[in-house]
């Protein structure tokens, strides 16, 4: 059985992220480009970036829009 779409759309993004493609601080398309990108509805995306929230990996801005979170520095 295939990976619900929003686990399919959360495993894309967080390889950009981890690939560099998606740098710390880069703002992330708005949900409604993000739903249409990938061909589903708003609330898809959102459990997608809830689930990338979730890992530590995105944070949003209220007013600004949601961006890759930025890494702590190893001391």
């Amino acid at each position: 059985m295939p990976d619900p779409p929003y686990l399919v759309i959360a495993a894309d993004i967080e390889r950009q992220i981890t690939d560099g493609r998606l740098a710390p601080d880069a703002r992330l398309r708005s949900i409604t480009d993000l739903a249409h990108d990938y061909g589903v509805n708003k609330n898809t995306v959102v459990k997608a970036l809830n689930a990338l929230r979730d890992k530590g990996l995105i944070e949003s801005r209220q007013g600004w829009g949601t961006f890759v979170k930025p890494q702590e520095k190893q001391q």
